[in-house]
């Protein structure tokens, strides 16, 4: 899978280029993700070209999650779309991940 990367001061910002985050391309995701998560405690995920994310790419953002955690790094989201926004507040994931409307905001938070 694309990860689009940029290194803003201590915060790996990541920017997956697919439209989908699912069952069919969460291992790709994961691979792409974990060695990147385990190089840098403090990752901003922008999610902002992710229009559909379902369960297992929620696992997947959890697991991201923990890894950043147990290297006592943060592990933000920024600019979810409307559709992944809505999903986040049914299953109540903004109580579990620290979500941005930008990435500029998300910077200013982790700094």
């Amino acid at each position: 899978m694309k990860l689009e990367q940029t290194l803003d001061g201590e915060v790996l910002v990541i920017q997956p280029l697919v439209n989908n985050l699912d069952a069919a391309n969460v291992q790709q995701f994961r691979d792409a993700i974990m060695p990147l998560l385990r190089q840098n405690p403090n990752v901003l995920v922008d999610l902002g070209q992710v229009a559909f994310i379902d369960s297992a790419g929620i696992g997947a953002l959890i697991s991201c999650l923990r890894v950043a955690r147990e290297r006592d790094g943060k592990f933000t989201l920024c600019s979810l779309t409307r559709a992944v926004n809505a999903l986040f507040d049914l299953m109540r994931m903004h109580r579990v991940f620290e979500v941005h409307a930008d990435s500029n905001t998300a910077l200013r938070s982790l700094a």
